[in-house]
């Protein structure tokens, strides 16, 4: 069986962490027997006129590959960003397309993601098959686009890789990490992992952490670590110091296998998005750690997230709800924290990659 995977995004050397979800997806396909593999993929550039000579090459790369392979099943990924050539290619020939919608192909409000949703929209109904990371992407995709149910199938994103998000003692954490980023074992933490971007829930985040600051204890006994870079990074910066914030740490983008000691030693992980989440990745490899999260009951997260059960839910762009519902995590009894912590990681189980592996071959192969 030959299976052709295109996409827009795939990572580098230079952007490891750039759709790394559709690189795990190629691998797990990889490791099955009887299976002829191969890609065409576009690496992230920043360059505006050197990205746009990218596109170009790897629009002709689509159309030429497509055009003189016969492939059993074309396997796309964020297709909205390479329609055309997909629907040149229709015009020609017949092709077994496999649309992955991950959620901004779909959701996103931009007026240049706008432009493209009325090729996607061709696109979805002439494929074969839908694969959608959630039931929340599905319900949007049958509702904005009319597609029938039968064609769309959930598969979330490749799960989480439990070889490296999985309970560990705090122990064993490298000290060479914590010492980096002057971490204190001491104290409890709060961590926010996510990037510092329009819409995530960072501002929400920090004007919750300011009004908490009346409490001494707040920052006597408690660390706030926040994970990650983005275009809002340097307002971040500094909401951090003019709400004179003692207990915040400021802590980059970080490897999978860093961000695995940042779950871990965190009591709780706050995932405030306010955006459109088709999954969440973040709050799922939270839980896999054992570590309850603090998240928006919105989109993907609330597919998993369950109030009092393995974390706590509070309505997005709320900084006031945010506050009582950090007290309460804050204040929580030892007893309910355990219970909820040993829910978090049996919640994860389903989502586990060893547990989800076959499930992609068997919807491209049906």
């Amino acid at each position: 069986m030959k299976i052709h995977l295109i996409s827009n995004m795939y990572p580098s050397k230079d952007s490891p962490s750039y759709g790394t979800f559709v690189e795990k997806m190629y691998n797990q396909i990889s490791q099955v027997e009887g299976i002829t593999l191969s890609k065409t993929v576009l690496y992230k550039e920043k360059n505006k006129i050197k990205r746009t000579f990218k596109y170009a090459i790897f629009y002709i790369k689509i159309i030429t590959k497509l055009l003189l392979n016969q492939y059993d099943v074309v396997y796309a990924h964020y297709v909205s960003h390479f329609s055309i050539p997909i629907l040149i290619i229709m015009k020609l020939k017949k092709i077994n397309l496999v649309i992955n919608v991950h959620g901004s192909d779909i959701t996103s409000t931009s007026p240049k993601d706008q432009k493209l949703k009325k090729n996607m929209g061709k696109l979805l109904s002439r494929s074969q098959k839908i694969i959608v990371p959630s039931d929340y992407m599905k319900k949007i995709v049958v509702e904005e686009h009319n597609i029938i149910d039968e064609k769309i199938y959930i598969y979330p994103s490749g799960g989480v890789d439990e070889r490296i998000f999985y309970p560990k003692n705090k122990n064993t954490i490298k000290s060479d990490f914590l010492s980096k980023y002057k971490i204190s074992q001491e104290k409890k933490i709060i961590s926010y992992v996510s990037r510092l971007d329009k819409g995530k829930g960072w501002d929400t985040t920090i004007k919750a952490m300011s009004m908490l600051k009346k409490h001494d204890f707040f920052e006597d006994d408690w660390q706030v670590l926040f994970v990650g870079s983005g275009s809002q990074e340097q307002v971040l910066n500094a909401e951090i110091i003019e709400s004179k914030l003692k207990n915040v740490i400021r802590i980059p983008s970080l490897s999978r296998d860093e961000l695995s000691y940042v779950y871990n030693i965190s009591d709780w992980v706050v995932f405030p998005s306010e955006l459109p989440e088709s999954l969440g990745l973040v709050g799922l490899e939270s839980l896999a750690c054992g570590t309850p999260v603090i998240g928006t009951d919105n989109a993907g997260i609330a597919s998993y997230l369950i109030h009092g059960y393995n974390g706590l839910l509070f309505n997005k762009g709320n900084a006031e709800e945010l506050v009582k519902v950090l007290t309460k995590a804050i204040s929580m009894k030892n007893e309910e924290y355990i219970s909820i912590k040993r829910n978090a990681i049996q919640s994860s189980d389903k989502y586990l990659s060893k547990n989800i592996e076959n499930d992609l071959f068997n919807i491209l192969l049906k």
